[in-house]
């Protein structure tokens, strides 16, 4: 039997008046986020479509996306993209989950917009729509609090599913001590009622499973980005399964970060590495490109940052004491200084 989910994408392309999209990075919270926040809205009254802002070809670097879907039975060819051949009207009406601010030109087809609503766990950057922003360990458990609080809504199991998986892995299996689980992400996990079982580590092992992937496929998969006040374009790449060492013996290497430097017109590019292993959970900032313009004085007390390469491709290599400071901490503290 089909689920309803699988049912409601199946006929979400016609619902192109009202779009839910996510963050550009395309995390497994923004798609989950997406697909049941449009689920959602068409169930009560206000039928919408859930695009992910990527191209259809950079799906496959989402490992722990891909996987989870196919997972749950959920065909990869019911999602839309960026370059999905939509239809749009003259004016779309947007609800924004896992950011807050909607940068023109995200979704190409768009010329005319209204915010309309706004579910986000980051810093309020200001935009428009009526906003529900709380600083949890993610967007999911402020989704599972809203459709909870619906009494005439029924979580169907894929959906349940999908919501405890990604609450799971952005705060990294409910542990507290990394600084990224809050009382109402352990709320919101319990009023889920699912067992957790190995779905946290099955994800873990999909997500680092980068053996398929190129450092060019690593820089592009997970990165958020801003204009600084020079002009330049900043972006900060988080890749998880590779420390430093890993990091430094990818094939190639030094092209690839040539070749993503040019094809994104990267001014400023700071890399984010976070590790799992033996036991320990580990982080590393490499300063690359444009290493220069960056005022690393400003950073070093907030991540604790210990510099273990002096001088590396521009920039230089840092162990990051504050593992719990994850790129939600280090994006705004980058915008501040660099406008």
């Amino acid at each position: 039997m089909t689920s309803a989910l699988v049912e409601f994408l199946r006929s979400s392309r016609a619902f192109t008046s009202s779009v839910v999209v996510g963050n550009p990075a395309c995390d497994l919270d923004s798609v989950v986020c997406s697909l049941v926040q449009a689920f959602f809205l068409t169930f009560k009254g206000a039928p919408s479509v859930p695009i992910l802002p990527i191209a259809s070809e950079d799906l496959p670097l989402r490992t722990e996306v891909t996987f989870l879907l196919r997972r749950l039975s959920i065909p990869l060819s019911l999602l839309h993209f960026r370059d999905s051949p939509l239809s749009f009207p003259d004016h779309v009406t947007l609800h924004l989950v896992d950011h807050n601010l909607y940068t023109p030109g995200t979704l190409p087809g768009i010329h005319s917009h209204t915010v309309s609503s706004v579910v986000d766990h980051h810093v309020d950057e200001g935009g428009p729509g009526d906003k529900m922003i709380k600083m949890v360990g993610s967007c999911a458990t402020l989704l599972t609090e809203i459709i909870t609080s619906d009494p005439s809504f029924t979580i169907p199991p894929d959906v349940r599913t999908l919501l405890v998986s990604t609450i799971l892995l952005d705060t990294i299996d409910l542990n507290s001590e990394q600084g990224r689980t809050t009382p109402l992400d352990l709320e919101m996990f319990e009023r889920l009622a699912l067992p957790r079982g190995s779905l946290y580590s099955d994800l873990i092992a999909a997500k680092t499973d980068i053996s398929e992937l190129t450092a060019f496929d690593l820089l592009r998969r997970d990165s958020k980005s801003f204009t600084a006040s020079s002009g330049e374009m900043v972006v900060v790449a988080s890749i998880t399964g590779l420390d430093w060492r890993g990091f430094e013996r990818l094939p190639d290497l030094s092209s690839h970060m040539e070749r993503y430097l040019q094809e994104y017109s990267v001014g400023v590019l700071v890399v984010m590495l976070a590790n799992h292993s033996g036991g320990q959970f580990t982080r590393h900032l490499v300063l690359g490109h444009g290493a220069h313009l960056v005022k690393v004085e400003e950073l070093e007390g907030p991540l604790q940052l210990e510099k273990i390469i002096t001088e590396w491709s521009g920039g230089a290599v840092y162990r990051q004491g504050n593992v719990k400071a994850s790129r939600k901490v280090v994006l705004p503290l980058l915008r501040e200084q660099l406008g």
